[in-house]
């Protein structure tokens, strides 16, 4: 083999090479920007979740204030009820009185 075809197959080679260099940094390339682009959605689904999260907390302390609501309204609704039951039987008394006078009255009696 004489140094010229020597120097030719060198050459080949080291283009052969180049050429795959260069598609190792085209592939390199493009795996940083998937990697770039990777990080960003990361970084928005981390603000989601973090979003998320306080909505959650926000929605637990609306749940228990409703709780606690609604157990402060049934008992205002039991304390009206008994008003309600107190004040008829009040009526009923006094009417019962009333009725008692306004009898006694027409009978002369009074």
């Amino acid at each position: 083999m004489s140094v010229e075809s020597a120097v030719a197959k060198l050459q080949v080679q080291q283009e052969a090479m180049a050429e795959d260099v260069r598609d190792m940094k085209s592939a390199l390339n493009s795996i940083a920007s998937s990697l770039e682009k990777l990080s960003v959605l990361e970084q928005r689904q981390s603000t989601s979740n973090q979003d998320i999260n306080r909505a959650h907390k926000r929605l637990d302390g609306i749940e228990s204030l409703l709780k606690e609501e609604v157990k402060g309204h049934e008992k205002r609704i039991q304390a009206i009820e008994i008003s309600i039951a107190k004040n008829q039987w009040i009526e009923r008394v006094i009417m019962a009185v009333i009725m008692g006078v306004i009898g006694l009255w027409i009978k002369g009696g009074v």
